[in-house]
């Protein structure tokens, strides 16, 4: 199966945990137990940190926890309906492929039937 690309994975991790919250701690760990490899102390990640989730507004048990911001949450709802729409798709073109050699193959056996009842006839 394929590796989801990093943003992918960090949306899915943050609807995961949608109700509790994160921090980019737990997110680091769970993307090193993917095994992505990425600088997590570079300016990128933190952008896409920061992208994903809302600024921590307190701690809870001494942790500074992030929610995911709502446009994040729609932005992988949207990715996983443009997923599954590609598999329809790829599904549906393979049933048309089907449809269309079993319409052919039965227009061939119909004319071959028809030249038969002529030359017997």
């Amino acid at each position: 199966m394929k590796k989801d690309d990093l943003y992918i994975a960090i949306l899915k991790y943050g609807k995961e945990h949608l109700q509790e919250g994160v921090t980019s701690e737990d997110l680091i760990k769970f993307l090193e137990h993917k095994k992505y490899e990425y600088q997590y102390d570079g300016y990128m990640f933190k952008g896409i940190f920061l992208d994903v989730f809302r600024k921590p507004t307190g701690t809870v048990g001494g942790r500074n926890l992030c929610f995911m911001k709502m446009e994040a949450y729609f932005q992988l709802l949207e990715y996983e309906e443009l997923k599954e729409a590609r598999q329809s798709s790829k599904t549906a073109t393979w049933i048309a492929i089907v449809a269309i050699i079993i319409s052919a193959g039965l227009a061939f056996a119909s004319i071959i039937l028809g030249l038969v009842q002529i030359f017997k006839g």
